[in-house]
């Protein structure tokens, strides 16, 4: 249910959606290209670019192009040895 700008719709107890602790969040090991970026904080284009230049890998599963969440970590952990050591 939509409510018009400006109006403010209190959700009924029944209706409220609950986070159930017996069942875990799903846990992402992959990222799309558009994830990626917005998890970085970067363009699509420029994970493309860190793709190519070989700083990031990802892998292809059909026609999809899957960055795992190891190797985003991975690099951010790069990123940062270069920056302390110099």
């Amino acid at each position: 249910m939509c409510a018009p700008f400006g109006v403010i719709v209190k959700e009924s107890p029944s209706t409220k959606q609950t986070n159930s602790p017996a069942v875990p969040p799903p846990h992402v090991l992959a990222l799309s290209v558009e994830e990626a970026a917005a998890a970085l904080g970067i363009g699509r284009t420029m994970v493309f670019y860190l793709l190519r230049d070989g700083k990031l890998r990802a892998i292809k599963i059909g026609k999809r192009t899957l960055i795992p969440v190891r190797e985003i970590e991975s690099f951010l952990a790069r990123l940062l040895g270069e920056v302390v050591n110099g």
